[in-house]
């Protein structure tokens, strides 16, 4: 395989800058490795390994552990068993199941999914086998020791490092192998070393620039989010918002794939469409959830079930032949899990549904629609750029998770002492009295949550007959905000992938009516984000029972003023969205 002219300046970069830091004499040297989305950032480290072990003027006894997330790990493994396996053999890729071979030997690439051994949380057998030694296995932490016996030197690669550093438990492991060089690869680095820090050889740097990479049409010229002539176009009779955005991509795909028709190429574009991370709680408030909504929305548009992927932890659907450009999958449903590491290059379009309990977006999922299928452009404006719709506003946009890759510390174990038996206590069931809900404490039989509510709105409010309205109006609430509009990003276009924040809170916006829908919709995410931003003085767990009782209490007192819905909800949504202006928020 040829490298593109900027990778390969990449790889000597690399190897430059590695050799000076190695000179140098230090351990645990990070030196970060910043490369786009779609640039090509395994090969390019492929390459690079294969440079610096392959020089008669640098050949230390070393060897390479390569850690990454999830999946991942044993995709960078076949990738770079393959990109290997059209030259001279010069070196053996491991993985877990080479863990009782006892050691890694000189130049050898040891893959780990670096879940497998930070998983504290989930804390299964399996991963514990890892850190654990026995007669017929070794463990990763007696493997590790055991290289380091023969004085062999470790670089450490850590694949997109911005997900796999951040923890007590990572630094554990990184104490563990103890290597000479950490080379940090990611898109969006969490940390750039300073000048300071390069120039004393205590840190490095190596970047590739996004143009490099569009210049040589490895990636899409640009993401367009949400063009406003299309939205316009679409948005007829203020339809729902979820089923508009499903429409707006739909209506996209049937473009691109004109268009590649139109050259003669059998490229059927792929639609992403990300479900909220909270689809349990949309399921307790709305009944049903976004995966059951996309797929009826899509099949009743014509998309047949065997066309619609799935790609969630506990559900695998239509995935087998998902990344070939010819695939009859038109639509592929996640949440997270391809948002690092997955390339499917026919990719072009995202739907990204707002969540209910963090409403934020995170950019880095875009990373997913860049490439080009064929690694070149047409000089196409339709198929040289990529497409998003998303009913997220500027102040819900964030570039990466914050609870990304977090583990807590582990467990301490405890062990029974020699001769102690085991004590058999007698189990007795009882019904549950507290739910730890709005209302608990509340003796069966007295006043309920809603009365006491509707006493305590009464009195703020000075009201208690119908006719009362107006001062409801004295104290601040809106009565006549009967209409609400969503604020959405519009004629966004990115074309500088590092600075995705910026341009997406310089975009336009635009006032979309919001349906009957779109309102009960919102009225149950504001309800649900009141009880989930609790003061800890008074804080109670069970969100989902509590939130029945709010909403219930709230319906019951404000329709002695407001008696038909619409326009009840649209009243309450607008004052809630005020902030700390809200009157309803006093209560």
């Amino acid at each position: 395989m040829q490298l593109k002219q900027f990778q390969d300046r990449a790889v000597e970069q690399l190897k430059e800058c590695f050799y000076k830091l190695w000179q140098g004499g230090n351990t645990n040297i990070p030196l970060t490795f910043k490369s786009p989305t779609g640039s090509g950032k395994t090969i390019m480290m492929a390459e690079f390994l294969r440079r610096i072990s392959g020089e008669a003027s640098f050949d230390p006894d070393k060897c390479f552990v390569w850690i990454s997330k999830g999946e991942l790990a044993q995709q960078s493994k076949q990738k770079l068993e393959s990109y290997y396996s059209s030259g001279l053999p010069w070196t053996n890729c491991l993985d877990q199941n080479d863990l009782n071979k006892g050691k890694l030997k000189k130049n050898e690439i040891f893959f780990i999914n670096w879940e497998k051994i930070l998983d504290s949380k989930k804390n299964n057998k399996a991963n514990r086998k890892l850190r654990t030694s026995g007669e017929s296995n070794i463990s990763i932490d007696d493997f590790i020791k055991n290289t380091h016996t023969d004085n062999r030197e470790i670089i450490l690669i850590v694949d997109e490092s911005h997900r796999n550093l951040k923890t007590e438990l990572a630094q554990e492991i990184i104490s563990i192998l103890n290597p000479r060089i950490s080379i940090h690869v990611s898109a969006t680095p969490k940390k750039i070393p300073n000048v300071e820090s390069i120039n004393d050889l205590s840190a490095g740097f190596v970047s590739v620039k996004n143009k490099q990479v569009i210049d040589e049409d490895l990636i899409k010229s640009s993401i367009k989010i949400m063009p406003k002539e299309e939205i316009e176009a679409l948005d007829i009779n203020n339809k729902d918002l979820d089923e508009l955005l499903l429409d707006l991509a739909l209506e996209k795909q049937k473009e691109i794939q004109q268009e590649y028709a139109n050259l003669g190429l059998k490229i059927n574009p792929l639609i992403l469409v990300q479900l909220p991370n909270d689809e349990e709680a949309k399921r307790d408030i709305e009944g049903k959830n976004k995966l059951d909504f996309s797929k009826k929305y899509l099949q009743k548009q014509g998309v047949d079930e065997d066309e619609i992927a799935i790609w969630l932890s506990s559900k695998k659907e239509n995935l087998a032949d998902i990344i070939q450009n010819n695939s009859s999958v038109k639509v592929l449903i996640f949440k997270q899990a391809i948002a690092t590491g997955w390339n499917c290059p026919r990719a072009h379009i995202l739907v990204s549904f707002r969540e209910m309990k963090n409403p934020t977006f995170h950019t880095q999922v875009l990373g997913r629609i860049l490439r080009m299928p064929e690694a070149k452009h047409y000089d196409n404006d339709v198929l040289d750029n990529s497409y998003c719709y998303t009913n997220y506003s500027k102040r819900e946009i964030s570039d990466t998770k914050n609870e990304d890759s977090t583990n807590q510390h582990k467990i301490h174990i405890s062990k029974l002492k020699n001769d102690i038996h085991n004590i058999a206590l007698p189990s007795v069931f009882l019904s549950r009295s507290d739910y730890n809900d709005l209302g608990s404490g509340i003796n069966k039989g007295e006043i309920s949550f809603e009365s006491i509510f509707i006493k305590t709105a009464n009195q703020y409010f000075d009201t208690e007959l119908a006719f009362d309205i107006i001062k409801l109006q004295e104290k601040g609430l809106d009565i006549d905000a009967t209409t609400l509009k969503n604020t959405l990003i519009v004629d966004a276009q990115i074309t500088v992938y590092d600075d995705f924040i910026n341009k997406l809170k310089q975009a336009d916006n635009m006032d979309h009516s919001a349906s009957y829908g779109d309102v009960k919709k919102c009225y149950d995410m504001l309800i649900y984000a009141e009880l989930n931003n609790q003061d800890e003085a008074s804080k109670f767990g069970n969100i989902a029972r509590s939130y029945g009782k709010l909403k219930s209490a709230l319906n019951v007192w404000l329709k002695q003023f407001i008696p038909n819905n619409p326009p009840l909800y649209a009243v309450v949504c607008n004052d809630l969205l005020k902030g700390d202006k809200s009157v309803l928020k006093k209560l």
